[in-house]
């Protein structure tokens, strides 16, 4: 399931707090890309999930 608009923007707020790094709306496939492997891993059922327990 894609991640919706609120939750990518949740998720850009916090990698800039964190890193420093701005995620632009374009590279919103990449996020989801990247974190897939990660809420696999934590037996999560979806990116949105790993973004909602961030």
């Amino acid at each position: 399931m894609p991640v919706s608009s609120s939750e990518f923007l949740y998720a850009q707020e916090l990698v800039v707090s964190r890193s420093g790094v701005i995620l632009a709306e374009r590279e919103k496939y990449l996020a989801e890309a990247r974190l897939a492997p990660l809420a696999r891993l934590k037996n999560l059922s979806s990116v949105s999930e790993l973004i909602a327990k961030a």
